[in-house]
């Protein structure tokens, strides 16, 4: 068994945290890497739609800079 030389309580008053959300952290921590070493990969679905996101806000931080050049052309 191993033995810790500060209890988890210790710890997360240390550095501010709740117990709670370490042991969430934990568990999420071994579930992902449970998953990974049986050979799962990512769900690429999301890696997906995060690529369309990014494309999508840079696409209207183009139009926005575009409509404001636009706009102050007319100003003139």
């Amino acid at each position: 068994m191993l033995l810790l030389r500060n209890p988890i309580a210790e710890i997360c008053r240390r550095y501010n945290i709740a117990p709670s959300l370490f042991y969430k952290w934990k568990d999420e921590f071994f579930e992902g890497a449970k998953q990974r070493l049986s050979g799962n990969k990512p769900d690429i679905s999301l890696e997906r739609e995060v690529d369309d996101l990014k494309k999508l806000v840079g696409d209207q931080a183009m139009a926005i800079e575009t409509f404001k050049k636009n706009l102050k052309g007319r100003r003139r």
